[in-house]
């Protein structure tokens, strides 16, 4: 999932619905790699996720996904 959902974020930066998809797989997998014990590789993960997020609740700031994922996304 990551990767066909990387490679759709590149292929259309601006595809919200992508980024927001990856934002929650990079969520998921990081949260597994901290139960895994793999601190440095989980924390790479949420931290684009967060990025992630970040960057589509500027894109549209009246949205309440947007915002609700930025949230969770801490």
């Amino acid at each position: 999932a990551r990767t066909v959902l990387t490679d759709l974020v590149g292929e259309d930066p601006r595809n919200a619905l992508a980024r927001s998809a990856l934002a929650g797989v990079l969520g998921r997998l990081g949260f597994i790699k901290l139960r895994k014990g793999e601190l440095d590789a989980a924390l790479q993960d949420v931290t684009a996720a967060n990025e992630l997020c970040k960057q589509l609740d500027a894109a549209d700031p009246d949205s309440a996904r947007a915002k609700r994922e930025l949230a969770l996304s801490h």
